[in-house]
């Protein structure tokens, strides 16, 4: 317990002592799982929960109907209570499948979801899923409720296999409506609008490292603090951080 105290006190007064040098924080997601609005014969996703899963997916192509997944992420900002000067989310692809690139927009949810436990699609639907915000309740509409207003377009290129890229959206306007209250933090909604026609059997889609892979390449959220910040808010925001295992980085 001293150990992990002087850790945090050694970073609060690290930062204190160069609260001008324009230091940045890291946040891993707190929770992200997918929704998925695919059936196939005698197996129906829209009620599947990917909670636990260690990919994110991203789909919408058209083959003899229209395939779809989509993505939900949230950052935990209870830390924060100033506006930051940048943030910018940030995920790595671990398989990227499609003919041509591909924009994916982020939307701000307007409702609270539960991420969920389930590992496989035959486990427990315990969370989030196309139909439902907690394996129970129905979403007002399927597939998410959202402000239909994107925030951030990120395109991803074409691929044909396994492909590790860092993608970045600049999400600063909706992190800061999110830290002044303007809205309630609900996380977002990753999602491809365009439908894309492909040749049946191909099973084009993106997948991305969730929370649950490790290694390094999970989502986060990468926020550059303004030297407007006060102190007050600056030990609150590391205090919380430190707290949680996020990282400070200059």
């Amino acid at each position: 317990m001293k150990a992990i105290f002087g850790v945090i006190l050694a970073g609060v007064l690290t930062v204190v002592s160069s609260i001008q040098a324009g230091y940045s924080l890291t946040i891993p997601s707190d929770k992200d799982t997918s929704i998925d609005d695919r059936i196939f014969p005698g197996d129906d996703r829209r009620n599947t929960n990917y909670g636990e899963f260690t990919s994110l997916y991203i789909q919408n192509y058209e083959m003899t109907v229209v395939y779809v997944l989509r993505t939900l992420i949230s950052f935990d900002l209870s830390g924060f209570t100033s506006p930051v000067e940048k943030a910018v989310m940030k995920l790595t692809t671990a398989f990227v499948r499609q003919p041509e690139p591909t924009s994916l927009g982020v939307y701000a949810m307007t409702r609270s979801w539960v991420e969920g436990t389930a590992s496989t699609v035959d486990a427990d639907d315990d969370g989030a899923s196309w139909m439902t915000y907690d394996g129970v309740n129905p979403w007002d509409t399927p597939g998410g409720d959202f402000d239909p207003n994107s925030y951030a377009w990120a395109t991803v290129p074409a691929g044909g296999g396994p492909l590790y890229l860092l993608i970045e959206w600049d999400v600063t306007d909706l992190v800061n409506e999110w830290i002044t209250g303007a809205r309630a933090n609900y996380g977002l909604a990753l999602i491809q609008y365009e439908t894309i026609p492909v040749e049946p059997a191909t099973w084009n889609y993106i997948t991305f490292f969730s929370g649950e892979s490790g290694g390094g390449m999970y989502p986060v959220l990468d926020i550059v603090i303004p030297e407007s910040f006060t102190i007050t808010s600056l030990l609150a925001a590391i205090f919380g951080l430190f707290c949680k295992k996020r990282i400070l980085k200059k």
